[in-house]
């Protein structure tokens, strides 16, 4: 009766394990990358956000904000306003880990030709 050997040998197990290593040696720093990046432009996206969430709370509650009628008139919103007011989530953490207050403020500002421009302030 003849045996067969289906399994590997340890050469070729040596073999597959040493390609894989090379593999995720390679690939580690580009998936590092993505992943910093993707914290970055998820960091981004709140501010932009946290902007158009202040403009619609700004926009709804405009009898309150009468300095936003004459040029040169400002506004804050704090994110912390923003949030009760379910305008907005979750506060994110910063890239660098760090947490973002709830103090931070969005500032209206009414430009020369009255265009109001919404700004995220740290």
């Amino acid at each position: 009766m003849k045996l067969r050997n289906w399994g590997f040998t340890l050469i070729e197990m040596l073999g597959v394990f040493t390609i894989l290593a090379i593999i995720m040696i390679i690939s580690l720093p580009a998936i590092t990358k993505n992943l910093k990046k993707n914290e970055v432009n998820k960091y981004e996206a709140f501010i932009k956000s946290a902007e158009l969430a202040a403009e619609t709370y700004i926009e709804s509650h405009r009898e309150s904000y009468p300095s936003l009628n004459n040029v040169g008139g400002s506004a804050t919103v704090t994110l912390e306003l923003l949030k009760r007011e379910n305008l907005i989530d979750d506060i994110p953490k910063r890239p660098d880990g760090s947490t973002i207050s709830t103090a931070t403020t969005i500032r209206a500002y009414v430009n020369n030709d009255k265009i109001i421009t919404y700004t995220y302030q740290e």
